[in-house]
């Protein structure tokens, strides 16, 4: 049953319009990819494109080096903003507390565990199925959280920490340790890189027994969805605050950033960029989603008169160059706010429903349309009272102590570590 809701996690939020229409556009701008749709699709006709999704998920069992030996607990990220999660709860709990991880990269151990497997058949029938039933991208998605199951299940077995941490409950990494853990008895724990995906059709999620929580939104997002039913610890987002900088805001020439979410549209972001020329403004950043496959090509915005593209910098840095952020659909908008820089919300950035996030309609953010109308000096009087309550609901530590708030995460985890099997 724990694999089973593992891979219909996976598939169906695979499955959705949105992520649909993402690879969708990464396949149109890679040939590679392209040239793999149509093996598949041929390979479908003589009845064989399982073994193909087979042998992708294969590739991912070969690539999971674990510990050689016995670990206090195992972690799992794949993304700068998973591997960020992992990293501050090692900050947090101080030195001998490291978190093992999974290691991509090819592992001898995986080969030799691959060469000992003996349900090959069983493993097979399950993935023809998956081919069947969903896309080509939904059916490998679910495949490779198969294989990595089994992965880490036969690891778990014959080492068992004390805990797994997952980033993502809906990436085959996380998913599959996940699922693994539950099989094996092994306590799980989450630390989401972000609000949950509404748009998981079935309202499906995994079960944990510790929830690391950025704030009361994310608890209230995660149980909108499904019962949590383990314990919730409010962790803040991790990271120093500054005071909002709104004098900016009157420059006569300001600096705008444009930080996006994943699947761009290109079309807003060009028209965004044309109305707010009327703004004078010094330059107009443009930052696209940190996985770089995600966004479309920038060339041509990067073109524009006044138009930059950041590449490869630091999101502190490009907060800090801006009097001015607008967002889509992208926690980003709490990450610019928290480093004191005015943020401002854009409908249609992304392929991504309005408002998806709720920052517009709980007050963290204002909606500059019509755009036309935008004047950003008219931002500073948003950043008051109710501002600053809103803000705390999505970020439990802004403002307040953060060694106090370590202190009490730390505490926590140690405790709940010294009882768990």
């Amino acid at each position: 049953m724990h694999l089973l809701k593992a891979l219909r996690t996976v598939a169906r939020i695979e499955s959705s319009a949105i992520r649909e229409e993402v690879f969708m556009d990464i396949a149109r701008r890679h040939v590679v990819i392209r040239l793999v749709l149509r093996i598949h699709a041929a390979c479908r006709v003589v009845g064989i494109s399982h073994v193909l999704v087979a042998l992708y998920g294969a590739l991912y069992f070969l690539r999971a080096a674990l510990p050689a030996g016995r670990v206090r607990w195992l972690g799992t990220a794949v993304y700068p903003n998973e591997v960020k999660q992992l990293d501050d709860i090692e900050q947090v709990m101080g030195e001998g507390w490291q978190v093992a991880r999974v290691q991509w990269r090819f592992s001898w151990n995986a080969f030799k565990a691959m060469m000992g497997f003996r349900r090959a058949r069983t493993v097979l029938r399950l993935v023809r199925h998956l081919d069947r039933r969903y896309r080509f991208m939904p059916a490998c998605r679910a495949t490779v959280t198969l294989f990595l199951y089994l992965r880490f299940r036969r690891w778990l077995a014959a080492q068992p920490p004390k805990a797994v941490l997952v980033t993502s409950d809906y990436s085959p990494d996380g998913a599959a340790l996940n699922s693994a853990a539950s099989s094996a008895g092994v306590a799980r724990i989450y630390s989401p890189h972000a609000l949950p995906s509404l748009h998981i059709a079935g309202r499906n999620l995994l079960d944990y027994d510790l929830y690391l929580f950025d704030s009361e939104a994310m608890q209230a997002r995660f149980a909108s969805i499904a019962p949590l039913r383990g314990r919730v610890v409010y962790r803040g987002v991790r990271g120093g605050y500054l005071p909002m900088r709104l004098a900016g805001l009157e420059a006569a020439q300001p600096r705008i950033g444009i930080f996006l979410s994943s699947g761009a549209n290109l079309p807003v972001l060009k028209a965004l960029i044309a109305a707010l020329g009327r703004l004078n403004p010094k330059v107009i950043l443009v930052r696209g989603h940190p996985v770089e496959f995600s966004n479309p090509d920038f060339s041509q915005v990067g073109q524009l008169p006044g138009v930059k593209i950041s590449q490869g910098t630091k999101l502190e840095e490009d907060v800090a160059a801006c009097d001015v952020i607008i967002g889509g659909n992208s926690t980003v908008i709490l990450e610019s706010l928290r480093l004191g820089t005015p943020t401002a919300y854009h409908a249609g950035l992304d392929l991504i429903p309005y408002d998806y996030n709720g920052f517009v309609a709980e007050g963290l953010v204002r909606d500059i349309a019509p755009v036309e109308a935008f004047e950003i000096r008219a931002l500073a009087a948003f950043f008051g009272a109710e501002w600053l309550a809103s803000m705390r609901y999505f970020d439990a530590g802004y403002g307040q102590d953060a060694q106090v708030m370590a202190a009490a995460l730390r505490e926590q985890l140690a405790a709940f570590l010294g009882q768990a099997a």
